[in-house]
């Protein structure tokens, strides 16, 4: 991202933040959406948190990962907690476990070497196509 794009999304960003903080969230979901378009990755988290979280939005595990993943396509690993919680989390809205379990932490580090194995996969198989 150019010094251009990174000081506009800085500026929608900032903007949209004030509305979220205000609890405006149908104004500031199209502003974090075009920050992050324009490479704001606090944008995308935050739209993330949004659809993990029901935040202003009906709750949708997919996108929360699919803007978890333009986090994690950037080169940050540090999103890769984030995913696992939403995996977990969308176990339990499936039924897979019960409401009232908590992940173990051998559980959680299966959790995250599945995960980071499908993730590596994936990014390979990009790179070979």
């Amino acid at each position: 991202m150019n010094d251009e794009n990174r000081k506009t999304a800085r500026a929608i960003y900032d903007e949209a933040t004030v509305h979220y903080e205000e609890k405006r969230y149908d104004e500031a979901l199209p502003l974090l959406r075009q920050a992050a378009n324009k490479g704001s990755l606090y944008a995308c988290y935050t739209l993330g948190q949004m659809y993990e979280n029901s935040i202003g939005v009906p709750q949708d595990f997919s996108k929360a990962r699919e803007w978890y993943m333009k986090i994690y396509d950037s080169g940050d690993r540090a999103i890769l907690d984030e995913l696992h919680a939403l995996a977990w989390k969308e176990q339990r809205a499936k039924g897979a476990v019960p409401p009232d379990a908590v992940p173990q932490d051998e559980e959680l580090m299966q959790i995250r070497r599945d995960a980071m194995q499908q993730l590596d996969d994936l990014i390979d198989t990009e790179k070979h196509s």
